[in-house]
């Protein structure tokens, strides 16, 4: 894993602020992704008001989520369930897709969008930026069919019609292709650093699923120094889960227990903290080996490994952090 270190929200949020304080005003771009093109951006021409309004906007919406104090950001390898929370990407492997999206704090010529040329329904998203000397954002929020009124061309033209309501409130006729933009965003990037609001967008829709397997494969190697599995292999099968394959890499690279506790403190412990883990987390013959036999054992090693079951001084409750939940429940 990089060993880049976490920037915080008050960062993110001076970056911002910094933004307006220098009167910065963003522009707009399209990520086009089709078979013959590949993946190309084109640069959005922007009228004056059109241009002061989305920078307002997106400017206000941006801020006002970062200045969420019950808002955290962790890396990537971290993740986990919790809410309110921003990822900054820090795993080796890069997607290629953020790469082209960041180019547009650096390049100096970017070919506009031109209706005549370029399909609409090949915009895959679009790019709000802000460029400022050494302050560099950028958002990314995915299209979707449902933000974008075509033109009717072709076959069965005379079948259909556009029609908006008016401010004088009469239905006329336009005959102009629409893309609907709102100011939230599913990835944001400062200075290069990717950062990921939306990590399902990320999974589903860039590839990332891959990356995070393939890592939690090289990931065993590492789980597997303790000595403790029978057949470590056996975490292969929950794997090609992605959200499983997510916690196996989080395990490897920031487990406490991995890195100062033995393999004999980790079987005393599965003996005496509850008779539940006990059930749960099986051994072998020899009582040296955990064998790895169903999704649910699979799963508790992994929450073992994160340091996950804990003891309440205050209620002698026994629990698992972060949901609380019961170990009976697990």
């Amino acid at each position: 894993m990089s060993e880049s270190k976490t920037i915080s929200r008050e960062t993110l949020l001076d970056s911002m602020k910094k933004i307006k304080a220098n009167d910065v005003k963003g522009e707009l771009y399209f990520l086009i992704k089709n078979e013959k093109s590949g993946t190309v951006l084109r640069r959005g021409d922007l009228d004056a008001g059109t241009q002061k309004k989305l920078t307002s906007n997106f400017f206000k919406h941006t801020k006002d989520y970062l200045d969420n104090e019950d808002l955290t950001v962790m890396g990537l390898t971290e993740a986990d369930d919790r809410k309110d929370v921003l990822y900054q990407y820090d795993y080796e492997e890069q997607i290629k897709e953020f790469e082209i999206i960041n180019s547009v704090q650096t390049i100096t010529s970017v070919g506009v969008f031109n209706s005549k040329k370029d399909n609409l329904s090949d915009i895959k998203g679009y790019i709000f930026a802000f460029v400022h000397k050494e302050i560099r954002v950028t958002l990314y929020k995915e299209n979707y069919e449902v933000m974008m009124v075509k033109k009717y061309s072709g076959d069965g033209i005379s079948e259909k019609i556009n029609i908006v309501l008016t401010s004088a409130n009469q239905l006329k006729e336009f005959d102009d292709s629409i893309i609907r933009l709102n100011y939230d965003f599913d990835f944001m990037m400062l200075n290069g650093d990717l950062f990921i609001k939306n990590l399902k967008k990320l999974e589903s829709q860039f590839g990332f699923d891959k990356i995070v397997m393939k890592k939690a494969n090289e990931s065993l190697e590492e789980i597997g120094t303790l000595n403790l599995v029978k057949d470590i292999t056996k975490l292969d099968e929950g794997i090609s889960d992605v959200s499983f394959a997510r916690k196996v890499v989080k395990v490897a690279s920031k487990s406490a227990v991995l890195l100062k506790c033995n393999k004999k403190d980790i079987i005393n412990f599965i003996n005496t903290y509850d008779e539940s883990l006990k059930k749960k987390l099986k051994f072998d013959e020899s009582g040296q080996f955990i064998i790895l036999d169903t999704k649910v054992s699979r799963t508790v090693l992994l929450k073992l490994l994160d340091d996950s079951f804990l003891y309440s001084q205050l209620t002698s409750n026994k629990y698992v952090s972060g949901s609380k939940d019961d170990i009976d429940n697990i």
